[in-house]
């Protein structure tokens, strides 16, 4: 769902679903998945990175109703 490119073009985010969970992974430009960026119970959707590549923005409903969550 919903991949994004990092600023630098080396690699993308996207949210895939595995075992009823969805979590944003980090994948190769080609789709090859690198590992797993967010955890937990609930959706982790739409991820944004900041233009320097430090931060990532998501919708999580894993506090029970959708937010938006950063992390580095």
């Amino acid at each position: 769902l919903d991949p994004r490119i990092a600023p630098d073009n080396s690699y993308m985010l996207a949210t895939l679903s595995f075992e009823n969970n969805a979590n944003i992974y980090r994948a190769t430009r080609t789709g090859s998945i690198i590992g797993k960026v967010t955890e937990g119970l609930g959706l982790n959707l739409s991820p944004s990175i900041s233009p320097d590549g430090k931060k990532l923005a998501f919708v999580s409903d894993r506090g029970g109703s959708p937010q938006i969550y950063v992390q580095s």
